[in-house]
């Protein structure tokens, strides 16, 4: 029969638990191990019906990315521990085999409908990622609707600028990587009318308003990236591009990588 208790983990009860998976659990992902243990040290991981399984031989057949995660992080973590889940050799096993829920899914099961966090989620993911956390692998959800709620003027700011989700209302659409380089852009200084217009030119053709900007760049950029995939080198053109842009320059401003502006923590 199976039981459900509610227990505090700490460290080294993970550890020992981990000593008991099943031989044939899958690969341990580390970047999920990396994530889980970020949102636990932050005091973000809360409580569930989901957490650990065992079987009724003892053996752990759901949560060892959890259990690392706590090891990882060196924090207890309160969760839900199942014992005597019915597991034979042999028979499918159903354990986490649904899709998993997109950030979109969780806003909406959460009730957050405002659009400041509906149009802003995947540039705020793409930036938490290629700006923040470098070289590692996209957030999750609940990171990054905790990250607008500590950064909401500032998110909703550049949400006013950006427009409407990645297509806008009208006018091409207005790239995840762009959109990553307008957010560092606003944290670098340039001024909201510029990357407003930018947003303009980019989307609309529209080059009106725009005596003390190179449209150029804009519209250049809009063609190119359009057969480049996101990448730190595609970042840095939109970069340039957009500071060029904000300071008329004739030519595109060839410039180290912009850095990390200590103005969105993570």
């Amino acid at each position: 029969m199976m039981e459900s208790k509610v227990i505090t983990i700490t460290p080294d009860m993970a550890k020992a638990m981990l000593a008991k998976n099943m031989k044939n659990n899958r690969r341990l992902n580390h970047n999920t191990v990396k994530r889980y243990a970020r949102i636990m040290k932050a005091g973000g991981w809360n409580l569930t019906h989901q957490g650990l399984g065992f079987d009724d031989m003892g053996q752990l057949i759901d949560g060892q990315h959890r259990l690392e995660a706590i090891v990882m992080a060196n924090v207890p973590v309160t969760m839900m521990v199942t014992y005597g889940v019915q597991h034979t050799d042999g028979e499918a096993f159903t354990i986490d085999t649904g899709t998993k829920r997109t950030t979109q899914n969780i806003m909406q099961i959460s009730g957050i409908t405002d659009a400041v966090y509906k149009n802003m989620s995947s540039y705020v993911s793409a930036y938490m990622r290629m700006k923040i956390k470098t070289n590692s692998s996209m957030p999750e959800a609940t990171e990054i609707i905790s990250y607008i709620d500590r950064h909401y003027d500032d998110v909703a700011a550049i949400e006013s600028i950006i427009g409407r989700g990645s297509t806008g209302s009208s006018g091409a659409k207005l790239h995840t990587i762009v959109g990553v380089a307008i957010i560092s852009a606003y944290y670098r200084g340039e001024s909201e009318d510029a990357l407003r217009r930018f947003v303009q030119v980019y989307r609309n053709n529209d080059v009106d308003y725009c005596e003390m900007y190179n449209p150029r760049h804009a519209l250049n950029l809009r063609d190119w990236v359009r057969s480049h995939k996101s990448s730190p080198e595609t970042l840095q053109r939109c970069e340039c591009a957009i500071y060029s842009f904000a300071h008329n320059q004739t030519q595109m401003k060839i410039c180290d990588r912009y850095p990390y502006q200590p103005g969105m923590d993570a």
